[in-house]
This record gives C-alpha cells, sequence and structure tokens, in this order.
C-alpha cells in the first residue's frame, strides 16, 4: 500500500510538472549584431641603417677594417651593414637598386665587359644580401663578431643580387628572416648587405670619381614560417603513393651545416584523414616514420594527391629546420 501511494505521488508530480509545460506560452525572438570593422596598422619591427660607404679598389688591395683586414675585394663596402627583424613574424626581403655614377665614370651590368685595355672608369657593382644566421641581440653590435664574418662573405652565397646601374632593378633570388623572440633579434633573423664588384685596373682613378647606390627595402610577413633545409625524405622503394589504407616506410636523410645536429625530429602530416605519420622507435633521433592510409578502400574511391608529409627540427644551432614529401593516398583496392 505504501509503495502503490509513492507510485500515485510520482505520477502526480509528472502530471503537474506537465501541466506547467503546457502552460508557457510560444513565442519567437528576433535578435541582431553588428560587428565593426576598421584597419589598425601593425608595425613590423625592422632595423635597416640609412647609409654605408664603399671604395674603388681596382687592384684588390689590402682594406683595413677596424682591427681586421679584407684582401681582394675590389669594390669595398667599408663596414658591415646589417639588417635586423625583431617582428612577431618572419619576413620576406625585396630590394629595388638604383645607381648613380659620378662625373666620368661608367656604371656597366655586372655581366658587361670593361673597354680594351680597362683604361675607362668603368665600373661593374653588385648589390648583395645575405642571410646571417649566427647573428643575434647578443652580438649584433659586436665588431668582434660582425667584422670577420662580413669580410669571409662570398658572391656565391648571396641570397639576393642586382646590378647597380643607372636604371632601377628589382633584385633577384628569396630572402627570408626570421621572426624575433620576445621583441629581440633572435638566429636567423639577420641578414648582412653590401656592394661589391669589378673596377677597371688600368683607369686613371682619383678621390673625385664616385658613384652610388640607392636600395629600396620593402618587407612583407612571410606566410609559410621560417626553417631552414633539413634534408630529404624519400619512400621505401622510393615510392610516392600509399595504398589501400596500407602504410609506408619514409626516411628523412638529413643534410645540415657542417657542426649542427638535430636531437629529435618530429613528423606532421597536411591532411589526416588521407594520411597520419608517426615516427618509428628506432633509430631513436626520429629520422624514420610510418605513414598510415586513412582511405577508404572501396572499389572507386578517389585518390588523395597532394598530401604534404613533413620533418621538422631544432638544430643545436638554435635554428628550426624541416623537411617535406609529397604523397598520395590510394584508395584503390
Amino acid at each position: 500500500m505504501k509503495s502503490m501511494n509513492l507510485k500515485r505521488f510520482a505520477s502526480m508530480v509528472l502530471a503537474s510538472v506537465m501541466a506547467l509545460a503546457l502552460t508557457v506560452p510560444a513565442f519567437a525572438a528576433a535578435a541582431t549584431s553588428t560587428i565593426t570593422g576598421n584597419y589598425a596598422e601593425i608595425t613590423l619591427s625592422v632595423t635597416v641603417p640609412d647609409s654605408g660607404e664603399a671604395v674603388i679598389n681596382p687592384y684588390g688591395l689590402p682594406y683595413k677594417m677596424g682591427d681586421f683586414s679584407v684582401t681582394g675585394q675590389k669594390i669595398v663596402t667599408t663596414a658591415p651593414l646589417l639588417i635586423q627583424n625583431k617582428s612577431t613574424a618572419p619576413l620576406s626581403v625585396s630590394a629595388k637598386v638604383t645607381g648613380t655614377a659620378g662625373t666620368g665614370v661608367t656604371l656597366l651590368a655586372n655581366t658587361g665587359n670593361f673597354a680594351s685595355g680597362e683604361t675607362a672608369k668603368e665600373l661593374k657593382v653588385q648589390f648583395q644580401a645575405f642571410e646571417a644566421l649566427t647573428v643575434n641581440a647578443d652580438n649584433a653590435s659586436d665588431k668582434d663578431t660582425l667584422i670577420p664574418l662580413f669580410i669571409a662573405l662570398k658572391d656565391s652565397d648571396a641570397a639576393l643580387t642586382a646590378d647597380v646601374t643607372t636604371s632601377a632593378v628589382d633584385a633577384a633570388g628569396t630572402l627570408v628572416l626570421r621572426e624575433g623572440k620576445d621583441g629581440e633579434l633572435q638566429n636567423g633573423g639577420a641578414a648582412f648587405f653590401r656592394l661589391a664588384g669589378e673596377a677597371a685596373k688600368k683607369a686613371t682613378w682619383a678621390e673625385t670619381d664616385t658613384f652610388s647606390a640607392k636600395i629600396a627595402f620593402t618587407f612583407e610577413p612571410y606566410a609559410n614560417g621560417y626553417s631552414r633545409p633539413a634534408g630529404s625524405i624519400a619512400g621505401a622503394g622510393g615510392a610516392a603513393a600509399v595504398n589501400n589504407a596500407g602504410t609506408l616506410e619514409v626516411t628523412l636523410t638529413p643534410s645540415l651545416p657542417t657542426g649542427v645536429t638535430v636531437a629529435t625530429w618530429t613528423w606532421q602530416s597536411s591532411d589526416e584523414s588521407a594520411l597520419t605519420v608517426e615516427a618509428k622507435a628506432t633509430p631513436a633521433d626520429g629520422t624514420v616514420a610510418t605513414v598510415t592510409n586513412k582511405v577508404a578502400t572501396a572499389s572507386g574511391t578517389a585518390h588523395v594527391t597532394g598530401v604534404v608529409i613533413t620533418a621538422t627540427g631544432t638544430g643545436s644551432d638554435g635554428l628550426p629546420y624541416s623537411a617535406t614529401i609529397t604523397l598520395q593516398a590510394t584508395g584503390n583496392p
């Protein structure tokens, strides 16, 4: 009897709740929200020298630079010129170069020939910019660090180049500067630039013979992120496809600067719905990984192309390194 009363009471409560629910009037509500947009300037933090000096040195005689000496340079930029990126984003650097020749001086394209006998006052000058990978906030103002690095620059290592002529020339090449850290320059965020080239040896040069180069730099945020090339990745047997929801072993063969090592490599797939990737336990540095196909195996399933597998690691020099391989996930049995 007591049990029945409890059941009856519960039923009455439920009926009351339902009744109350039925008495709530139905209604529709409308609301609006307005978002207003406006341009907010984001300042890039980049330092570039306002000016620099160069000398004409036709025979490449020793030239004193601080406590150091440079030999063999026939157009000598007399002190290190350094670009520094302290911005929160990596930056792509481009440059437009325009030369001006003093009275009696001719600026030739870097590939042009001097006049017969090299007796005319002719110059072949080139703008060059170089990665300065080891320069950071700790040494960016240390001449004893900068000058030897600057003197050691080689023409063949220039990331940007442009002939200095009386016509405006866009520099060729690619130069990306790493983002700053806590508002400070870090390794990979700096670049040297200079003028280099040739001068006609037998011309009667005088101190009144001059030339100049105006360099207009442009900096743009670099969307792909900053990293250094790490080497190459290959699939087992050179395969470019992972078939039938199977697996493929991929191996990174690192190619790093002398003395640089990476303790551990990590892997990532650009499309994990098609291909996943995981480093194998052996070797311990993670240079070998397994790629697994996640595409259905039903007949007629479309291929998934252009899946990028990336291996990344931080070098002992503090720089990020990465390598990629592009694979195809195929679902056809």
